[in-house]
């Protein structure tokens, strides 16, 4: 009952019990047994967020051989969020799957062409990690975690790598 009390407290989409990596954490938690103490909110937003990226870059990098060895496309999509933002998304594609670079928030960017010219330069050296259209847009507009930019991309970066990995 405590796990379904946590889901409908938090208004946790109940669909995260079909997460690969729910069962895995009710596996370590419950091998550790009572007394197990749960990172803090801090914890999870700074530190574990942190070492989670690197773990994920790690896995990206590897993608990187693929696009100098066979080519890769690079993929641009805007939209504006429930906030107005407009916000860019990159991304790289390649027989290993698509990958996500970044977001950039362009409201305030009044010449669209100039910064499309500079960014896209800028994202044919970088790495990042695999999209999926509907959970990005939950992860942008959650207001109750009041993310900022810097962290809500460190969340999009491992949330598509992750899911990467499980192909």
């Amino acid at each position: 009952m405590s796990i379904a009390r946590f889901f409908f407290d938090t208004c946790t989409p109940i669909n995260a019990v079909n997460s690969v990596y729910f069962q895995k954490m009710v596996d370590v938690i419950a091998a550790v047994g009572p007394g197990y103490k749960a990172p803090k909110y801090n914890q999870l937003r700074t530190n574990l967020l942190g070492s989670m990226k690197k773990k994920v870059q790690l896995l990206v990098s590897s993608y990187r051989s693929v696009w100098e060895e066979r080519g890769c496309t690079i993929m641009a999509d805007g939209w504006q969020d429930r906030s107005n933002r407009q916000l860019i998304n990159f991304l790289v594609y390649c027989k290993r799957g698509t990958t996500f670079v970044r977001s950039i928030d362009a409201s305030d960017i009044v010449n669209i062409q100039s910064l499309a010219i500079k960014i896209l330069s800028q994202t044919s050296s970088s790495s990042g990690c695999e999209r999926n259209w509907s959970v990005f847009e939950r992860i942008h507009t959650k207001k109750r975690n009041r993310l900022e930019h810097q962290i809500l991309n460190d969340l999009v970066f491992v949330h598509y790598n992750l899911r990467l990995k499980e192909r």
